[in-house]
C-alpha cells in the first residue's frame, strides 16, 4: 500500500485552503495514486449548488475510473475500505476532536493519513458506551458485465461478479 498523507489540517470551519484533506489522501492511498490525482471534496463541497452534490460529483468521478462509491455502517470484515472517525489528533479550539477519514480493513486502522511520523494501529473507536458506528466507504469495481441484457441506470453501474469476487479476495491478503 502506498500511503498518502494529508497536507492541511484545519477543521471545517478554516478557509477552504487550510481545510483537511484526509478524505482526499485517505481515498489516494487506496486507489494507489498522488494526492493532488485524487478526488478533492474539498473543493468539490464549496463548487455545488446543493449540500449533497459533492456525493453526485464523487460518483461520477469514481465511475470515470472504474469504481463505484459505496457507503456501510458496518465494516466489510478484510476488505480495505476508508472509515470517518473522530481524529486521534486533531481537535477544535474547544479540544472535541475533528471529524477525519482513515484507511481501515475491517475495523483496524492500517494508515491514518495525519500521522505522518510514525503509524500506529489501532480499532475505529465507536465511541464510548458503543454510540454510533462511523461510515465505512468502500470502492468496488463497476465495469459493464458484457452484453447485459439489462443496462445500468445512470450512477447504478453494473457490478462484474469476477470482478467483485476478485476485489475481495485480493484484499485479503
Amino acid at each position: 500500500m502506498r500511503r498518502v498523507f494529508q497536507t492541511k489540517f484545519g477543521g471545517p470551519d478554516a478557509p477552504l485552503e487550510e481545510q483537511g484533506d484526509c478524505m482526499q489522501a485517505a481515498l489516494a492511498t487506496l486507489l494507489g495514486i498522488p494526492l493532488e490525482e485524487a478526488f478533492d471534496f474539498r473543493r468539490a463541497a464549496t463548487e455545488q449548488k446543493r449540500p449533497t452534490g459533492w456525493w453526485t460529483a464523487f460518483i461520477e468521478w469514481c465511475h470515470g475510473r472504474g469504481w463505484h462509491p459505496l457507503i456501510f455502517t458496518r465494516p466489510l470484515p478484510g476488505v480495505l475500505g476508508m472509515a470517518g472517525v473522530e481524529s486521534h489528533r486533531l481537535f477544535d479550539a474547544d479540544g472535541r476532536p475533528l471529524g477525519h477519514q482513515v484507511v481501515v480493513r475491517g475495523t483496524e486502522v492500517v494508515h491514518d493519513p495525519a500521522a505522518p511520523f510514525g503509524e500506529e494501529r489501532y480499532e475505529v473507536d465507536r465511541g464510548e458506551g458503543g454510540g454510533e458506528a462511523p461510515e465505512y466507504w468502500y470502492l468496488m469495481p463497476c465495469d459493464p458485465v458484457p452484453d447485459d441484457p439489462i443496462p445500468a441506470l445512470p450512477g447504478h453501474p453494473r457490478i462484474a461478479p469476477p470482478d467483485l469476487i476478485a476485489a475481495t479476495e485480493g484484499s485479503k491478503s
